[in-house]
């Protein structure tokens, strides 16, 4: 008998590794919806018995695979491989907060100030880290509303959807409102959590 069903997660490590690992012993083999944190060469490296088959991950970032065919993921490789170090989701997302922080920083020139940061990077809509990851908007505070859906089968990692190699699928509908219930904390607004703000939070100024 088949079983289809899902699993949304936010674990990773070991965790995952034998929580997959009891459902084949229960012979349980439902698809599973992963995040992006589980995109990892540890995850990979577990899949030798094929036991994550069937795990699909969702990421707004192309696929570290696809590095020829995107410049910028190229380059990413290439500059954390020369200092000795490791590629994977988090250091994109790094690399990509590094740039927009550069990218204001340049643009207030001798006038840095950590006000003219904040006016600059409000002002940013339209962001992908020259090409690592989807459009993005800092300035609003929102996620992308695209990505791409990426697949393990063994110990390789290969885009599922959308087919076409170096592009996302987008769709406004993508974007989901969250039930307040749902939020851990308070949020103002601007969508920003407010247990540790105080008084003196720089905001935008026009």
């Amino acid at each position: 008998m088949r079983r289809e069903g899902a699993l949304h997660q936010a674990a990773s490590g070991p965790a995952i590794y034998n929580f997959l690992t009891a459902m084949h012993q229960l012979d349980y083999d439902p698809e599973f919806l992963m995040e992006t944190n589980l995109y990892s060469t540890q995850l990979s490296a577990f899949n030798t018995n094929g036991y994550a088959d069937k795990v699909h991950i969702r990421s707004a970032f192309i696929p570290l695979e696809e590095a020829d065919a995107v410049p910028a993921v190229q380059q990413y490789i290439d500059i954390v491989q020369r200092a000795g170090g490791s590629t994977g989701p988090i250091g994109e997302q790094a690399a990509s907060s590094f740039l927009l922080w550069a990218t204001a920083a340049k643009s207030c020139g001798s006038g840095l100030t950590r006000q003219c940061m904040v006016n600059y990077l409000a002002k940013v809509h339209d962001w992908t880290g020259g090409g690592l990851h989807a459009p993005a908007d800092p300035g609003d505070n929102k996620p992308p509303a695209c990505g791409v859906l990426i697949k393990l089968t063994g110990t390789k990692f290969s885009r599922e959807y959308p087919q076409k190699r170096g592009t996302f699928d987008c769709d406004p509908k993508y974007i989901a409102k969250v039930p307040q219930a749902l939020w851990g904390v308070a949020l103002n607004p601007d969508r920003l959590a407010t247990q540790f703000l105080t008084p003196s939070v720089i905001k935008p100024q026009s």
